[in-house]
């Protein structure tokens, strides 16, 4: 008898290949089929917060610099730009002689203008006598034409 029983004779047998009412497929897909209904929001499990008026906190941002002024760096010299975002700038002077002193303004001609005793534009700021906490958005300006000695004039700008 040959291994092959059933293929190798004349006559027709029928093969036993499987189920011919086999519902395993239909069984399958009514696990994978989706319903056309659309989901039921009550069965969520996270909470849907309205965040749109939720507004990210400004991070505040530090500069600063310093100049050494001397008879030999009389000119104005810009240490602030406009900025609306400008808290505000501390500003202080320190020399080698305690009567010198600078002056500072937002705009430069005022700084170019020689002082007088009794009369002058922009702000003076004596050696010694800051540091000064200027609420001030706009450009400041800081320079002598009258200094004798040498100083050093720092400054911080906090912004946002």
């Amino acid at each position: 008898m040959s291994n092959y029983q059933g293929y190798d004779t004349p006559y027709p047998s029928e093969l036993h290949t499987g189920d011919k009412n086999d519902d395993d497929a239909q069984i399958i897909d009514d696990y994978f089929e989706t319903t056309s209904l659309p989901p039921d929001p009550k069965a969520a499990t996270t909470s849907f917060e309205d965040h749109s008026r939720y507004a990210p906190p400004k991070i505040q941002r530090l500069f600063g610099g310093f100049q050494v002024i001397s008879t030999a760096v009389l000119a104005p010299i810009q240490v602030a730009w406009p900025d609306a975002n400008r808290k505000y700038i501390v500003l202080d002077f320190f020399s080698s002689v305690p009567a010198d002193f600078i002056r500072y303004s937002g705009n430069q001609n005022d700084i170019m203008t020689p002082t007088g005793a009794l009369s002058g534009l922009g702000v003076r700021l004596y050696d010694g006598k800051g540091p000064v906490v200027i609420s001030y958005n706009g450009p400041l300006w800081v320079g002598d034409l009258t200094i004798t000695g040498s100083g050093v004039v720092s400054w911080t700008i906090i912004t946002e």
